[in-house]
């Protein structure tokens, strides 16, 4: 048998994760199948319709080989000519995401709340969006001390990680640079461990699960205690269970409504697992910067069902 680059087609499991921690090769294929669906907002622009208009996003698989550690690459180009700046807003994921721009890049770790950026004249923005336990083996501090913070590109990175940004930068081409993408973090050095795949086992579990509400549920799964639980969580994602469970079911909210069918509020907050619907319209109120109700009109969703009528 010949080496070389995986196919790209396949995403292999060479630590037997798929018996261990209920990690299959489908996976990353399954949770971007469920944003394509609508199903949840991922890392996500919380008015698609209006981004759209002005901003090209594109989404790129990462090499088999960096699957259990990278969700996607994302590159976004925009060009406004005349136009007056526009906000963009997004509701990321609970996962490190390192943005690369010409002036100035950073990687940022799990934000708590909506992140918005003024996009202006002409310009492009390049991604690698992490999973949840994914950046851990790159990174040698707990992930909990990145949590609403950004570092430098270098520092997190290396020295040699300039002469890469400014080479990404600079490109054009989405496949040469996915290419670059792949060959700069096949090149770092990793401290991978078992821990934190079991943790990203645990995650993967969360968002495709719609019936885990609460980190109780989580923790049963999982087959530890709720202290252990909350222990891995902040040292490999960076945040408690709680949060991360309460992240997922905000973004299956959105997407919900993003969807553009009427929601009733009240059987959203009680199918996310909230104890009353004042408790969900504060948490997402909170996140996303407006309440559930405000949010859909923006996104033109109806506030009662739509009548129909008969023959």
């Amino acid at each position: 048998m010949g080496s070389g680059t995986p196919d790209r087609a396949t995403t292999p499991d060479p630590i037997g994760l798929s018996s261990a921690y209920g990690y299959t090769d489908a996976v990353p294929d399954e949770l971007d199948k469920r944003v394509r669906e609508g199903r949840f907002l991922a890392g996500a622009v919380l008015d698609p319709k209006g981004a759209a208009e002005s901003v090209a996003l594109t989404r790129h698989t990462p090499d088999p080989r960096l699957r259990q550690h990278v969700r996607h690459y994302w590159f976004a180009r925009w060009d406004l000519g005349d136009r007056p700046p526009r906000p963009q807003q997004t509701l990321p994921l609970p996962a490190v995401n390192a943005v690369i721009e010409a002036d100035g890049s950073r990687v940022f770790g799990i934000a708590s709340r909506r992140f918005d950026k003024l996009l202006q004249g002409r310009g492009a923005a390049f991604g690698i969006l992490f999973r949840s336990a994914g950046f851990a083996p790159f990174y040698d501090r707990p992930l909990h001390e990145l949590v609403d913070r950004s570092l430098p590109f270098v520092e997190v990175f290396g020295r040699d990680a300039d002469a890469f940004r400014q080479s990404c930068a600079d490109g054009n081409d989405d496949g040469a640079l996915t290419s670059e993408l792949d060959r700069f973090l096949l090149g770092l050095t990793r401290r991978d461990s078992e821990e934190a795949r079991r943790v990203q086992g645990w995650v993967d579990h969360v968002e495709l699960d719609p019936e885990i509400t609460r980190a109780e549920q989580l923790a049963k799964h999982a087959n530890v205690s709720l202290r252990t639980l909350q222990r891995f969580m902040r040292q490999y994602v960076g945040i408690p269970p709680k949060a991360l469970i309460r992240r997922y079911r905000l973004l299956e909210a959105a997407g919900q409504i993003v969807r553009g069918e009427y929601v009733n509020f009240a059987d959203l907050s009680v199918a996310l697992g909230y104890n009353d619907q004042s408790h969900f319209t504060r948490d997402f109120t909170r996140v996303v910067g407006q309440s559930p109700a405000r949010y859909a009109t923006a996104q033109g969703v109806p506030s009662r069902p739509r009548r129909t009528t008969s023959c």
